[in-house]
């Protein structure tokens, strides 16, 4: 559920945000998102995130505040964090990771203990590596191609 109805809300929401910046830039990252619809997105994405938690908090309780979470996270990325600071940022995404992870852990009946933690741990800190290398290739392209460039873009090509 977490995988195919809430996650994939959470990015829609961030590819309408993220519209307008990818029409400056001429690129459009392979997003859904055109002039068209951009309602019927942003009215897909929160249906989506509404069922899925609706569903998630009737299931465990805690399943529900992992969602509500998620969304948390993705507010704070979108509207704060990217704009503010590279390493807020690199945060915010790198620990949505564990927490979806957790989601996983909750539908296997893993406990949480001091090894689980570590795991979570390790996959914080991975996310964060691969966040920070998507990004700096990202950025990279859009140097080599001309486009104009995202927030940061600078601070992410010279890692």
């Amino acid at each position: 559920m977490f995988e195919l109805v809430i996650n994939p809300s959470r990015y829609q929401l961030n590819d309408v945000v993220d519209y307008e910046g990818d029409q400056r830039r001429g690129h459009h990252w392979q997003r859904p998102v055109n002039k068209e619809n951009i309602l019927l997105v942003v009215v897909i994405a929160l249906s989506r995130f509404i069922l899925g938690t609706t569903i998630a908090f009737i299931l465990d309780i805690r399943l529900g505040y992992i969602a509500i979470a998620l969304l948390t996270l993705q507010l704070l990325y979108d509207h704060f964090a990217k704009n503010f600071s590279p390493f807020l940022a690199v945060f915010t995404v790198a620990l949505a990771y564990p927490i979806r992870s957790i989601s996983m852990f909750y539908g296997l009946k893993i406990e949480l203990n001091n090894i689980s933690g570590l795991l979570l741990l390790s996959i914080f800190f991975y996310s964060a590596y691969m966040v920070i290398q998507w990004r700096k290739y990202e950025s990279i392209y859009i140097t080599v191609n001309k486009l104009s460039s995202k927030t940061h873009s600078d601070f992410f090509q010279v890692i």
